[in-house]
This record gives structure tokens, C-alpha cells and sequence, in this order.
């Protein structure tokens, strides 16, 4: 995987890691770019514990290995639980990617129940909560930053430059086609030293 990155990872689970997700470079990369920045955590999670409704600006596949949970995702771009500018907040640094919790929220998500040996894909950015079983659960769960990321990370924050001069720009789209001159802007303006987040 050339030029990705894998922090604090022991041997064994580096090569863990290295050889799943090679698996997936002839999908992945031609789709988001070089994977970057490979992470994975083992989640050792409590009997009917819930992790927050949060979002994660990274790739993320997780595998269940012990016991079971449901995790329910929501729509990306669903300005009702994070508008464009709660994405420009995280980006800048200003916001943690917990997000607020409303039961009405929960009409908007899809449920999925996970046990041993399955696997499911959770979109960049698209926010997710998850409720455990009655018995202890063991995840494991390989991330990764792309090019596409990158792009939609800095397409975010150059809308919040525009913003701050009076403009309503549209959220960038998920796969930011569109949005490529955004990043540029964005990526020009900070090499430049001009660069106001405030």
C-alpha cells in the first residue's frame, strides 16, 4: 500500500490490518484514491452498553467477533442531524464528532444487527449510533484516510471561509466531483499563510 501510514500498531496486528485491507485496494483505490493513514481499534464493549450517535471522517469497516450489537446508521447528508455547517465546525476542529442525540432521529437511520463473523461498512461521515447485546462484544474495526477524505475535508473548510463572507454554499457531495475546486481553493489559501478559521 504504497504511501499509507499506520501508527502505534504492534507487528501482528499491522500485518493483520496490511492483509485485509489489501484485499480491498483493487475496489478501494480506483473508488476514494490510496488508502492513508490505516488505523484499526478493538473495541471491548460492556453487556447492553450504547455508544453515542457520532460520525467519523474516516473509512471504516468493522467485524464483529463476540457477541452481538445494532448499529444504526443514518443518512450522510441528513441536514436534520448534521447540517453543513456542524461538518464545517468538525473540520476546523471546533466540534467533536459526538453528535446530539433526539429520538425523532430515529425514523431517519437503518438498523443493522451484527453478530460473530459479520462485517459491515460504515460511510465517511455518516452518523451512527450503536446499542450492544446482553453479553460482552468484541469488535474489531480497520480505518483509513483517502484522497476523497482529504477533498471532502478541505472542500468543508474552505465553505466555512465562504460562509464568513456572506456567501450560503452548498455541502460538498460525498464523492466531491464538484467540490475539487473548493479543496484547491482551500488548499491554496492555507500553503499562502491567509488562512482565518474564525
Amino acid at each position: 500500500m504504497t504511501g499509507s501510514q499506520i501508527y502505534r500498531t504492534r507487528p501482528a496486528y499491522r500485518a493483520l490490518l496490511e492483509a485485509a485491507l489489501r484485499e480491498l485496494l483493487p475496489i478501494v483505490t480506483p473508488c476514494t484514491g490510496a488508502m492513508h493513514q490505516l488505523k484499526e481499534f478493538i473495541f471491548l464493549s460492556s453487556p447492553d452498553s450504547v455508544t453515542p450517535l457520532h460520525s467519523d471522517h474516516e473509512h471504516n469497516i468493522l467485524l464483529q467477533l463476540r457477541g452481538t450489537k445494532t448499529m444504526t446508521v443514518f443518512p450522510q447528508a441528513d441536514e436534520e442531524i448534521t447540517p453543513g455547517e456542524a461538518h464545517e465546525r468538525f473540520y476546523k476542529g471546533l466540534a467533536h464528532r459526538n453528535l446530539l442525540w433526539r429520538e425523532e432521529y430515529g425514523r431517519h437511520g437503518r438498523a443493522f444487527d451484527l453478530k460473530p463473523g459479520d462485517a459491515m461498512h460504515v460511510p465517511v461521515m455518516a452518523p451512527h449510533r450503536v446499542k450492544n447485546g446482553l453479553d460482552v462484544s468484541v469488535g474489531f474495526s480497520m480505518t483509513w484516510r483517502s484522497d476523497r477524505t482529504y477533498a471532502v475535508a478541505d472542500a468543508h473548510t474552505f465553505n466555512s471561509v465562504l460562509r464568513t463572507t456572506g456567501f450560503n454554499p452548498a455541502r460538498p457531495k460525498r464523492y466531491p466531483a464538484r467540490s475539487r475546486l473548493r479543496a484547491l481553493a482551500w488548499r491554496a489559501r492555507r500553503k499562502s499563510g491567509v488562512v482565518k478559521l474564525s
